[in-house]
């Protein structure tokens, strides 16, 4: 038994250690049925990046709600990955790197973004909003070609929470469309985004505890 609350400790604290919390900013993003696009701006107690992404291939509300009827559910869900990322900038404890390829297809990390959070229920036109919970990673390479790239910005676990508002307007008769999806971080979670966290600190417990 002390062997198992030992390694609980140790894991949960090298979470919080390598974890880097997004305490402000935002991630906006626009278009309808086929493509979508976005940018970001993120903040933490050490790092400040920004940048943007798109393509046909991106999940997110946009697109997998968009053309259907008012009165659908939903979902904040989203995922965008590699090379899916542009170009952008940041700040990471101290050093300012103002270019970076955030979607370097050499780069030696990983960039990604994955929302989660409750469906919600859109019966016309207007503002809707849900909270979500959030886990992601960031390189940024200097794009010289080596193979791997090194990330000059090196953010390997990137994770926050917040709300989600979306914008539906009159699509086609009867079908609506979300042309504007924008994520917002807090710094301190709202009840309803704590009731979301504490599932998921749960499950990643008991990885660690399986792993010992």
């Amino acid at each position: 038994m002390a062997k198992l609350v030992l390694v609980l400790g140790l894991s949960l604290s090298a979470f919080h250690l390598s974890a880097s919390i997004v305490t402000s900013g935002s991630v906006r993003v626009t278009g309808g049925v086929t493509a979508v696009s976005g940018t970001f701006n993120l903040s933490g107690d050490d790092f400040s990046v920004s940048g943007g992404f798109g393509g046909a291939s991106l999940l997110w509300p946009n697109s997998a709600c968009s053309g259907s009827p008012f009165g659908a559910t939903c979902s904040p869900n989203a995922l965008t990955v590699g090379n899916d990322f542009q170009g952008g900038s940041g700040t990471v404890n101290g050093s300012t790197f103002p270019s970076v390829r955030f979607g370097d297809l050499n780069a030696s990390g990983p960039s990604s973004f994955q929302f989660f959070g409750p469906p919600i229920t859109i019966p016309g036109p207007g503002s809707f909003t849900t909270p979500f919970t959030f886990q992601g990673s960031l390189c940024g390479t200097a794009g010289t070609g080596a193979v791997p790239s090194p990330c000059v910005i090196n953010l390997p676990q990137l994770t926050g929470f917040g709300t989600v508002t979306m914008v539906a307007t009159q699509g086609a008769p009867g079908t609506m469309l979300l042309p504007d999806v924008t994520y917002t971080f807090e710094a301190v979670p709202e009840p309803s985004t704590f009731l979301l966290v504490v599932p998921a600190l749960t499950l990643l417990g008991r990885r660690f505890l399986t792993r010992g």
